[in-house]
């Protein structure tokens, strides 16, 4: 487990200290912040290889809960299988068989399966975690609540927009797409990438299968990209309209907001 990031901040108090945490597929991360000035505390993210319970208890111990009394917990999971049902072809019962023809047989072997749902969308999301990893957080954190970080950001889309809209999230290795064109959810995946070629491949077959024009579509940034990055300089060659997700929080820090704006949705969870 690699550190990539390590942000302390002087504030003014600590009552109602709110933890919001991630784990997925390589990466953990948490964050402490004051829910009621919205200021950041603490914020650690790492870099996880392959997720064991050595892993585990070495994230989870970083969390000094010892010397804080958190008023509340929220993780959202993002582990990369899972899959959106439509409510009219969701069967509990099937839901496993849905994730073993995705992922194969081993999907939910030693994992814990989950069902959410999205009734704004008419939309079952299925989604497999390792049942080692939620049975640690248990006992660190009994009272914890938990989504799915597509079912967390998919039920945060509040309007359509004619031209469309792409959610993209970037950690190391991996990017989220969320894709809203017209009040409808066209796509919510997971991609791996090494270069920024990769990156553009996928949107750009994305705008070619939805019908995206490239000169109208808003491409809305979070995660490990910035303007200086080769990535971002790549993504304006090809797009026009092009922002970076504003978070509600408040922090003193040398790093951009959006690097962790996947923690915004989840404060608000807390709000």
């Amino acid at each position: 487990m690699k550190q990539l990031f390590n942000i302390q901040n002087e504030v003014t108090g600590n009552e109602q200290l709110v933890l919001l945490l991630q784990l997925g597929k390589g990466q953990a991360a948490f964050a402490i912040v004051n829910r009621l000035t919205k200021e950041l505390v603490q914020l650690k993210y790492y870099a996880v290889e392959e997720w064991d319970v050595e892993q585990a208890d070495f994230f989870l111990n970083e969390i000094e809960n010892d010397t804080r009394s958190f008023y509340d917990v929220h993780l959202t999971w993002g582990f990369c299988k899972n899959s959106l049902v439509p409510v009219s072809n969701y069967n509990f019962e099937n839901a496993s068989e849905v994730l073993k023809a995705l992922y194969g047989s081993s999907a939910v072997g030693e994992e814990k399966l989950i069902t959410e749902s999205l009734p704004e969308w008419q939309l079952q999301n299925v989604y497999a975690i390792p049942q080692f990893l939620l049975n640690k957080v248990v006992q660190k954190f009994p009272t914890f609540k938990y989504k799915d970080f597509f079912s967390l950001h998919i039920a945060g889309i509040k309007e359509g927009s004619e031209s469309g809209t792409m959610m993209i999230d970037f950690d190391q290795k991996l990017f989220t797409i969320i894709i809203e064109k017209n009040s409808q959810l066209k796509l919510a995946q997971v991609y791996e990438y090494e270069v920024p070629a990769d990156v553009l491949y996928y949107l750009l077959k994305a705008c070619s299968q939805f019908s995206l024009s490239q000169q109208h579509v808003q491409l809305q940034l979070s995660g490990l990209v910035d303007r200086d990055s080769s990535l971002y300089k790549e993504l304006h060659q090809y797009f026009i309209n092009i922002n970076f997700k504003n978070t509600i929080w408040q922090s003193k820090d040398e790093y951009p907001a959006h690097f962790f704006a996947k923690f915004n949705d989840l404060l608000l969870c807390a709000l």
